[in-house]
């Protein structure tokens, strides 16, 4: 109808002009008839907001997209979450789990990778592939590799900020190099 399309070209038209939430372009995807495909044609994922809303609204498992629509998970929450297991609701609730229990966005994606590699590993040896499997002492040590990766991360993330920045951290740049 000429109101329903009204309301989808007014909604895109917002999402290409950034105005809105992350949250509103989440349940635009959510509820829209656009595959990802569609929405990168239309200029729709051009902007952080707009791919971090189809991340959530197209790949978040209905866990995912409830929380981040009632403010339970951040943004950078929940689109982690939804880019480190696209449509698996499974891994998301390790994710979920970790994200609500105060873990950054970073740690609750690594735990879901690292989750997946340990099913993928039980699997491949011929034993059940699921969350279920796992003991108290695997669940822990999925969490410190979440850790360390983090860690890790938020080192390279750093490192990158002095090189762009050297004025801002001068003894991380002359680390890398001199460049300060």
């Amino acid at each position: 109808t000429l109101s329903r399309s009204a309301a989808r070209l007014d909604a895109e038209l917002n999402i290409r002009d950034n105005q809105g939430s992350t949250a509103d372009y989440a349940n635009y995807f959510h509820n829209s008839e656009l595959t990802p495909q569609d929405a990168e044609a239309g200029g729709l994922l051009a902007r952080a907001k707009g791919k971090a809303g189809a991340a959530i609204g197209f790949d978040g498992s209905e866990d995912t997209y409830a929380l981040h629509q009632s403010g339970r998970l951040t943004d950078s929450q929940a689109e982690a979450i939804s880019n480190a297991a696209p449509k698996n609701p499974g891994l998301q609730a390790v994710g979920i789990r970790a994200a609500l229990e105060g873990k950054s966005a970073d740690y609750s994606a690594n735990l879901i990778k690292v989750a997946k590699q340990a099913i993928e590993a039980k699997a491949a040896s011929g034993q059940q592939g699921d969350l279920f499997g796992f003991d108290e002492s695997a669940m822990t040590e999925m969490a410190e590799k979440a850790q360390r990766a983090t860690e890790k991360q938020k080192a390279i993330r750093e490192q990158i900020s002095a090189v762009k920045g050297a004025a801002n951290k001068p003894e991380l740049a002359r680390k890398l190099g001199g460049m300060a």
